[in-house]
């Protein structure tokens, strides 16, 4: 079985998306979250990720 996709998914509601999350990872991928703006930035500081799951309407984002 081949390698999962690294996932970042930034949603300030991340939290109802476990389901989702848990789906995922039963399927072999890495989910990472982040539930704000700085949080992402730092995070993708560090890591490379080939999918970026991205809540469009979230606050403060348009501040960046």
């Amino acid at each position: 079985m081949s390698e999962g996709i690294k996932i970042l998914w930034i949603d300030d509601e991340v939290d109802l998306l476990q389901v989702h999350i848990m789906y995922l990872e039963e399927k072999g991928h890495t989910v990472t979250t982040a539930t704000n703006a700085i949080d992402a930035f730092e995070i993708l500081r560090e890591e490379q990720y080939d999918i970026i799951f991205l809540d469009e309407n979230m606050p403060g984002w348009t501040t960046f």
